[in-house]
């Protein structure tokens, strides 16, 4: 299936492809389906029976110029959200997003770590300062190394290291007005569900950027775990130490950069 196609990527099982001639719905379900078979099944038959790769229906999706009308059309690949729309002048307007999905999925995420400063029975309740850091590791990326055999792995989590895409594209129209207000006021809209007032960081215009999924996106504003290169061992301690973490075994013996960065990450719910 090479005539018309001008871009394929794959991650996983999830794929996507983009041709630039018409070919109708039906006829590609066929094609693929026929590569599917031939990659995937052997000729013997036993082999064949215990092939279980097969195409999700549920998950295929189709757009053409053909079928495009004044109404949006979307499509979703790995949680972003591709806007497409015929304009007056029969060009083609495309937009960019985070899939409702997605963006319910993290909002359910920041719920939780209002509800265990709320909740009487959460050993965190009305810890303000641990919600102010869980909020600032939740809407910036944390980097990070670990040791996996004799080998450095690398670890970078996060929101906005999940949508770094999106990142070249804010401020301008190829990002969905969907996206851009749930990236520039998610963190209070969170309290306003909760029916929590806004804490005292997120009352100026400065302390609100700070924590502004957009704003951290754009700059990509990262919490750099790396000794020497990002926060050194007694800046990791003091920010251990303003969540209550212990920096020291004992009375006197510190505890290893890398079990605080750790201890951190683990409390503060980024994950480790």
């Amino acid at each position: 299936m090479h005539d018309g196609i001008v871009f394929f990527e794959r991650y996983i099982d999830d794929c996507i492809l983009v041709l630039n001639k018409n070919i109708d719905e039906q006829s590609i379900k066929i094609i693929l389906e026929n590569i599917c078979i031939c990659i995937f099944h052997d000729k013997i038959a036993d082999v064949a029976k215990r092939c279980k790769t097969k195409f999700n229906p549920a998950k295929f999706q189709y757009i053409s110029r053909k079928t495009l009308t004044k109404n949006i059309s979307t499509i979703d690949y790995l949680g972003y959200e591709f806007y497409f729309k015929i304009k007056q002048n029969k060009s083609i307007d495309i937009q960019f997003g985070i899939t409702t999905s997605k963006r319910d999925k993290y909002n359910i995420r920041i719920d939780e770590l209002i509800r265990l400063y709320t909740d009487t029975q959460s050993t965190d309740y009305g810890n303000l300062e641990l919600l102010r850091h869980r909020i600032s590791a939740f809407t910036k990326r944390s980097v990070y190394t670990t040791k996996r055999l004799n080998s450095t792995v690398w670890k970078i989590k996060g929101f906005i290291s999940n949508y770094g895409e999106l990142r070249y594209m804010l401020g301008t129209h190829l990002i969905h007005n969907d996206t851009n207000l749930f990236l520039k006021n998610m963190v209070k809209d969170a309290f306003g569900r909760a029916g929590v007032r806004v804490p005292y960081f997120l009352t100026s215009t400065q302390g609100e950027a700070a924590y502004s999924l957009f704003e951290n996106m754009k700059r990509n504003r990262t919490l750099l775990f790396i000794n020497n290169i990002g926060y050194d061992y007694s800046s990791l301690a003091r920010l251990c130490s303003k969540i209550g973490i212990n920096t020291t075994t004992g009375a006197v013996k510190r505890r290893g950069y890398g079990t605080l960065v750790r201890d951190y990450l683990i409390k503060t719910k980024v994950g480790y």
